[in-house]
């Protein structure tokens, strides 16, 4: 026995310090997310603010790489390390997809311009939202005008000119090839000129105003729209993709353009710092009618209205209510729902990275519940899981509606929410 005891106590001897020298597994981290952001975004605090709400819902840290002007930011992208791009819709941007270092260019957000002159404002202008009728009055009073190089600038003013079939007076018109918006100023207010200019730099004092005050602003057709793209990796070695359109995703969902149309105002006017797209489904107006968005890992973002929510295949699910009462609630299956915004559910789509998925139901309230996407999968369970609208023939009272949750297999009601706002197809993260 002794001799046996000595043989173990050996073999533990010779395989301790292997033991305590091989490397313990991590966990799983996600991948950081790197970018290039045009400055004035990270100027104003409003990149700062959009990262966070992207990786307090998603689990990823976003690495900004480079931030300033395009000609600054787009030579750092070309340099491979960056998986996302943003700044003005450009010649520049459209050139790193057509040079193949960038893909999937998308419109997420706009900022504004306005059009700014000296105080004694000799046309006349001061105070008008409508561009159009400015420029008319700056023509009609043969009053000095300064054009810079930015095509984005020149764009925008073109295409009012155009609609309006206004030209400025040739002889009291300047055309630069400087693009810098404070040469740009300097040269106007030598000449007593007006101008078009961003209204963020100018409202900060991130240019100086030469004596040259705001003359022309709020007037739709001044803003210009930035876009989003992302690393190719054909070219850009090492791209982290699926990352990227997360965050593409997430910069063009209905909550997020939401939060654009707020963020920011107060702060240097009653404008929001950027504004929203219309064509993402949170417009800068809401969408007529509106009770519920679905949005985040989507094909599709959708708002729907009651009216299209009633004309869904329906599902009635008899189940107790809150109160303890026998209640028939009538309604329109999750999954029906997610299928229209092209969630993978059936047909075996629910396999592998898919499984990760996650739904978040969100309340006006702010309360929230999570449903693991294979338990509204037909392929898993058929599920009496709802988004009801009517209980016992009837539309929910305020209390409950006008949309709720009904689970009519779970025991207790605790998913149960009621007046949903939003639905958000989220991946968890290791």
């Amino acid at each position: 026995m002794n001799k046996i005891l000595a043989i173990v106590l050996t073999i533990i001897a010779l395989i301790a310090p292997a033991l305590a020298a091989a490397p313990t597994s991590q966990p799983t981290t996600q991948p950081t997310l790197r970018v290039a952001v045009i400055g004035g975004m990270n100027d104003t605090g409003f990149w700062d603010a959009l990262v966070d709400r992207f990786q307090r819902e998603t689990g990823i840290t976003v690495e900004t790489r480079a931030s300033g002007p395009k000609d600054g930011i787009t030579p750092v992208f070309k340099q491979g390390n960056v998986d996302l791009i943003t700044m003005h819709a450009s010649d520049v941007a459209i050139n790193l997809v057509a040079d193949g270092y960038a893909m999937d260019p998308q419109p997420w957000v706009r900022n504004d311009m306005i059009i700014v002159g000296p105080e004694r404002d000799p046309a006349g202008i001061k105070g008008m939202t409508d561009a159009g009728k400015a420029l008319t009055k700056i023509a009609d009073t043969s009053s000095p005008f300064v054009v810079h190089s930015s095509l984005g600038a020149q764009e925008v003013l073109r295409n009012i000119l155009d609609a309006t079939q206004v030209e400025l007076d040739p002889e009291h018109t300047t055309v630069l090839f400087d693009d810098r918006q404070r040469r740009v100023l300097n040269i106007a207010a030598e000449r007593g000129a007006y101008t078009v200019v961003g209204r963020i730099p100018f409202r900060s004092g991130k240019i100086p105003n030469d004596g040259m005050g705001v003359m022309v602003q709020g007037d739709e057709r001044l803003r210009r729209p930035y876009v989003v793209a992302v690393a190719n990796p054909v070219k850009v070695s090492g791209a982290r993709v699926a990352e990227a359109r997360r965050m593409v995703a997430f910069m063009r969902s209905p909550h997020t353009q939401a939060w654009i149309a707020t963020f920011g105002k107060g702060k240097y006017d009653d404008q929001p710092l950027f504004f929203p797209l219309s064509a993402t489904g949170a417009a800068e107006r809401p969408v007529p009618g509106e009770i519920l968005s679905i949005s985040g890992e989507v094909e599709k973002l959708l708002s729907l209205t009651a009216d299209a929510i009633a004309k869904m295949p329906r599902r009635a699910v008899k189940a107790k209510a809150h109160d303890g009462k026998e209640t028939t609630y009538d309604g329109v299956p999750l999954r029906t729902i997610l299928a229209e915004a092209g969630v993978p559910l059936g047909n075996h789509q629910m396999r592998g990275e898919n499984l990760a998925l996650y739904l978040q139901v969100e309340a006006a309230d702010g309360y929230r519940a999570i449903f693991a996407l294979p338990e509204l999968d037909d392929d898993f369970a058929d599920r009496p899981i709802i988004l009801a609208d009517r209980r016992d023939g009837q539309a929910l009272d305020a209390k409950e509606g006008p949309l709720r949750i009904v689970v009519g297999d779970e025991a207790r009601p605790a998913r149960w929410v009621r007046q949903v706002v939003r639905l958000r197809v989220l991946r968890s993260v290791m």
